[in-house]
């Protein structure tokens, strides 16, 4: 947090927080089930040591309810979307977020809009499990088994080589 104090713009900050973060790893793999709705992937964790469940969603940063998050600071530099509809305007340090037995911790996020909050609200969510969190581990979506696996690193094998992405300061992948 001593770097994020040092950053000279509004944008550095941002990207300084959403590319920080620490993960716990019980073992080597953890596999999360998911639970379809509303034509999306939604996850159970813990966020903050309370139960929440989380849409999953590798285009956006992680974001988390107002309660969730009280000490979000405003961004100049807001998150959108591809139509320039404002996803996010405020960013903070998320509180733990457990993904069945992986820790998450000091992970980057952003407080969702009025409009995205009432989404998430409307089906009982938390948040958007996303990219600012998804950066810490490799993730490999099995979706005819309606599961994620979340791994400390790539498996062995042979796999075809990673996409390399550029990610904007909110960490999401372009």
């Amino acid at each position: 947090m001593a770097g994020l104090a040092a950053c000279q713009s509004d944008y550095d900050r941002v990207r300084h927080l959403m590319a920080g973060g620490q993960v716990q790893w019980a073992a080597p793999t953890d596999t999360l089930a998911l639970e379809w709705a509303d034509g999306v992937p939604w996850v159970q964790a813990q966020v903050a040591g309370q139960p929440a469940r989380l849409l999953v969603d590798t285009g956006l940063p992680t974001l988390l309810l107002p309660e969730l998050l009280p000490q979000a600071t405003p961004s100049g530099h807001p998150l959108r979307r591809d139509d320039s509809t404002v996803l996010s305007q405020h960013f903070g340090l998320a509180p733990a977020i457990v993904l069945r037995r992986t820790r998450f911790m000091g992970v980057g996020a952003g407080v969702p809009t009025a409009p995205v909050v009432a989404y998430l609200r409307a089906r009982g969510a938390s948040g958007v499990l996303g990219a600012s969190l998804m950066q810490h581990g490799v993730w490999h979506f099995q979706f005819a088994a309606s599961r994620l696996v979340l791994a400390r690193q790539m498996p062995a094998g042979p796999l075809p080589p990673p996409l390399p992405f550029i990610r904007d300061e909110w960490r999401v992948p372009k």
